[in-house]
């Protein structure tokens, strides 16, 4: 079971892409745990900065907005029906799937 994931990004402030502010390009990672997985980082090359592509702009700024629209959407849920949540038993459920 191994995953492969190829990406770039302009933030690396959050877990655990605050690795990457330290390495050097065509360099691995220590091995890190997140999310219950093993992971390692490997940087083939630093780019030079430059203007986003319309794509990249609107992926970033939704996903960025999402947190906002999540609340929203709660709060609109709550709000027209009684909502009562069981964290005991979430917890629960997703320690017994994990």
């Amino acid at each position: 079971r191994i995953g492969v994931s190829v990406d770039s990004t302009s933030g690396y402030s959050q877990e655990p892409f605050d690795r990457l502010k330290d390495m050097k390009a065509n360099t691995f990672s220590e091995s890190f745990e997140y999310n219950k997985l093993q992971g390692v980082f490997w940087v083939k090359e630093w780019l030079p900065a430059r203007k986003m592509t319309f794509d990249e702009a609107f992926n970033r700024l939704l996903s960025e907005f999402q947190p906002t629209r999540e609340k929203e959407w709660i709060a609109q849920l709550h709000s027209q029906y009684k909502i009562k949540v069981y964290s005991k038993k979430l917890q629960k459920a997703f320690n017994k799937d994990s």
